[in-house]
């Protein structure tokens, strides 16, 4: 669901504060403030704007007044569940932030705030949101447990409509998956409208000293985020805008584990038909793309490498049949000279072509630290559109180091939005962060080259090419804390109503509602999105007469109902046809003669797997 971004606007006022001297600013953490009324059990974070944007020092002289004054002091820090850090940008160059460590207590925070301001009287730079967002995103990461709830409070002068284009993609991810509550607030100006899509909520304000409002406001909203409660000794009543900010919705959290965990089967056969796992006849467009970099150029590691993709390239059939063989295209990237193409989807496709380019892969020594893996990516995406066909595209990438300086996380974040499976495999020490690495991965597709086994190969390309056509909504139990692998079937909702005896599903029949924990899945994911507020639906249990046993029908051939729905109530003699309904707030199973009534409906059908070649964008 959408966030709601309050966007509260301020009459511009010129206001004149005193200057604060050095020796003012410094003894600012040891005055006495106004007692704290707010108390939040959240991870905190301030992000302090110190660049050329804020114009004058006095300037950003007043915005920390501001915040280590009039800010800081609204919260309670008597209680181990506040914490809070300070990020800082603009002092050293348009890309470096600090960062500190969190604190509990007020005067270590102020201290930092005041000694970034005293830094910045040396230097300022030009700054950029989108470093401050992702630094942020690294830092939380690593640092914080997903379920700690966090806010990040933005105070800048930035009004840059690309920097805010870029941050968004950063923003996005922060707010989904790990449900960071975003605030910003604009300074210099009373229209902040460009900071909504990178925020939950936004203030703006002429004046670099905080007014009043502002300040209650803020305080206000960040210990109101949706999974904390508050308890303010002092409430407010001061009202700067004729709508109240209103609490968000908590975002859905990522079902991306940073490190995959060991899948599992449905409970029973009856949750779900598993994809495929013959990969000797996957249709697959694969792009290996290898780092090539003074680590992986020494020859312990370029054998161990070359090993590894010979293994993979093992399991699948290399030709240019669409309909029963992979193609392959090799891409080596580093960072002087970025990538280049080994070998294209348009060269030979055969196993001993594809061999021979990688026995000579990463045979020259390379001086290079890192390796650009963005370009080896965008290069990848680029073959993908040079050579289109209906083969599911697949990225193996092999990696052992990460510039986050050219962070490839967007680019790989487009290419899944494009549905290309990205499979990471890490060769290297834990000191490189190969969580790194795994963060670019599809779900459950991340591996360490010194725990991957052959099975862990053959299954990743079985599930990548396990795929539904556009549209289409696959079975898959994954969630938050546990990962899954997508099963070989496909839903597809049909709000017309129409009656059960005419119903047609192509490629497949009307949906097999054989588990709870089935229908749980299609309430989520397809009945709620698919038949918006219809009460019942027409699915594939039927019997011929009344002498007939009930079955389920699928492309397969019938299945015999087991008594997972029960029926609500005996059917009639001339009852042949079986929908949901629901009743009190609950789907319950009824019959009819399939010739009364219409309904809405919804269809089932087999993915695209290695054993079921089908058009995956239809």
């Amino acid at each position: 669901m959408r966030k709601v971004v309050v966007l509260l606007l301020y009459t511009c006022v010129l206001v004149s504060f005193a200057t604060l001297l050095k020796d003012e600013t410094s003894n600012l953490c040891q005055q006495s403030h106004p007692k704290p009324s707010m108390w939040c059990p959240i991870a905190l974070t301030f992000a302090v704007d110190f660049s050329t944007r804020m114009g004058s020092q006095q300037n950003v002289a007043n915005l920390v007044y501001s915040v280590v004054a009039e800010v800081l002091p609204m919260y309670v820090f008597k209680s181990s569940s506040l914490m809070v850090s300070l990020i800082a940008f603009g002092q050293t160059d348009n890309y470096t932030v600090d960062l500190t460590p969190f604190h509990q207590n007020y005067t270590d925070i102020c201290e930092d705030v005041v000694q970034e301001e005293e830094d910045s009287r040396k230097r300022r730079h030009d700054a950029s949101l989108r470093f401050v967002y992702k630094e942020y995103y690294y830092n939380i990461t690593q640092n914080l447990p997903r379920k700690t709830q966090k806010v990040l409070v933005v105070f800048t002068a930035i009004n840059d409509p690309n920097d805010v284009l870029a941050t968004q993609f950063f923003a996005d991810k922060l707010r989904k998956d790990y449900g960071v509550f975003i605030i910003a607030v604009y300074l210099g100006s009373e229209n902040g409208q460009h900071l909504a899509t990178i925020a939950d909520r936004v203030w703006a304000t002429c004046s670099y000293r905080l007014p009043v409002d502002v300040v209650r406001e803020v305080v206000k909203a960040s210990c109101m985020t949706p999974l904390t409660t508050v308890a303010p000794t002092t409430p407010s009543t001061v009202k700067t805008s004729t709508h109240t900010p209103s609490t968000p919705t908590p975002s859905t959290p990522s079902t991306h584990p940073t490190v995959p965990t060991t899948t599992t089967a449905p409970l029973n056969k009856l949750d779900g038909v598993p994809c495929a796992t013959n990969t000797t006849s996957a249709w697959l467009d694969i792009a290996i793309v290898v780092e090539e970099t003074e680590i992986t150029t020494k020859e312990t590691f370029r054998d161990a490498i070359q090993s590894l993709l010979k293994t993979y390239i093992s399991r699948l059939t290399i030709s240019a049949n669409i309909t029963t063989a992979s193609r392959i295209a090799v891409i080596n990237y580093n960072k002087s000279m970025y990538a280049s193409v080994r070998h294209s989807f348009s060269d030979s496709q055969s196993e001993a072509a594809i061999l021979q380019v990688l026995n000579g892969l990463n045979k020259q020594s390379s001086k290079d630290a890192y390796g650009n893996i963005e370009a080896g990516l965008k290069l990848a995406q680029t073959e993908f559109n040079l050579s289109p066909n209906n083969r599911v595209k697949t990225i193996i990438l092999v990696a052992t180091t990460y510039d986050k300086l050219q962070d490839p996380l967007l680019t790989a974040e487009i290419l899944k939005a494009d549905r290309v499976t990205i499979i990471t495999v890490f060769f290297g020490e834990l000191s490189n962060s190969p969580d790194d690495i795994a963060n670019l991965s599809s779900p459950g597709m991340a591996f360490r080259a010194d725990s991957m086994t052959l099975n862990d190969m053959t299954h990743s390309l079985a599930i990548a090419n396990c795929q539904c056509p556009s549209g289409w909504t696959q079975l898959n139990y994954s969630n938050s804390t546990h990962y899954v692998d997508p099963l070989g079937e496909c839903f597809f909702a049909v709000d017309i109503l129409s009656l059960p005896v005419f119903v047609e599903c192509p490629e497949g029949s009307m949906v097999t509602i054989t588990s709870e924990r089935r229908l749980k899945f299609l309430e989520t994911n397809v009945i709620t999105e698919g038949l918006g507020l219809a009460t019942d639906f027409s699915i594939g249990l039927s019997r011929d007469t009344q002498n007939d046993p009930w079955q389920w029908s699928t492309v397969d051939g019938p299945i015999d109902y087991t008594g997972y729905p029960r029926f609500s109530e005996t059917p009639h003699s001339e009852d042949i046809s079986g929908y949901l309904q629901l009743d009190d707030g609950a789907w319950s199973l009824h019959t009819d003669d399939a010739y009364t009534d219409s309904r809405p409906y919804i269809c089932q059908r087999k993915a695209c797997d290695a054993e079921n070649y089908c058009e995956i964008e239809e």
